[in-house]
């Protein structure tokens, strides 16, 4: 962690590649693995190492980015174009890194972010801002501002051709402060109705409460009622079957 929030990072990585691969051995396919599209004008290995020195020296976020692509390895495909593909490959990074950061020892809920950030890291949030409220609300506004920062990294490690990228992740880091300052509901917790309303309103099993509540909570996030209690209540009674 010290070497990876270190100064010269890149450079340490990229002169002792080695003594990283002794120390998380996984990493090691990513040395020579090319990446033929346009995106990439760097290999695997190369592209990791950038994208650690883009990111703010903060140990979640770095580790983050070291292993946000491990899984490329075992991903790799190349189309009758000669094009490389690394289909699902966020999901087996995540894997990797789990069983990774496990074995050395790392703390329960440091994993749990880190795998977050590799786990989403090739979603596109940056391309549909108007779902942030839903990231919120199923990663948290924590990880989200990380997440995007991830991207960030992720995209300057890249060829700069597509560097107008950066300004979708501007936009909606934008956005997230909006809806924080305008307290948007995002929230199960936020809705104007809890539980004990929609009991009142004849519907008394647990988990039809439940799905209730996060039918109301769609609805208001995708602007198709207002967050208020009265409206709420209409809202479900016109959509439950009776």
């Amino acid at each position: 962690v010290k070497l990876l929030c270190g100064k010269n990072v890149e450079d340490i990585l990229l002169k002792y590649s080695s003594v990283i691969f002794t120390i998380i051995k996984e990493l090691e396919p990513l040395h020579n693995l090319k990446q033929v599209n346009k995106y990439n004008i760097y290999n695997a290995w190369e592209h990791t190492v950038r994208s650690v020195a883009c990111i703010n020296p903060d140990p979640k976020l770095r580790v983050a980015m070291l292993l946000h692509d491990i899984g490329k390895a075992k991903c790799t495909s190349t189309d009758q174009s000669g094009i490389s593909h690394f289909y699902g490959h966020p999901k087996v990074s995540e894997e990797m890194a789990d069983k990774i950061l496990h074995s050395l020892k790392f703390p329960k809920k440091f994993i749990e972010s880190v795998l977050i950030l590799i786990k989403n890291h090739d979603a596109w949030v940056y391309n549909n801002p108007h779902k942030l409220g839903r990231w919120i609300n199923q990663i948290g506004e924590e990880n989200l501002r990380d997440l995007l920062e991830v991207m960030r990294a992720d995209i300057l490690a890249q060829s700069p051709k597509f560097n107008d990228r950066l300004e979708l992740i501007d936009e909606c880091v934008r956005k997230i402060d909006d809806i924080v300052s305008s307290k948007e509901c995002v929230r199960i917790s936020e809705l104007s109705v809890n539980g004990n309303d929609i009991q009142a309103f004849g519907i008394t099993d647990g988990k039809e409460i439940g799905l209730a509540l996060e039918f109301l909570l769609n609805e208001v996030m995708d602007k198709r009622v207002k967050n208020e209690k009265e409206l709420l209540l209409i809202h479900l009674k016109n959509n439950t079957k009776q």
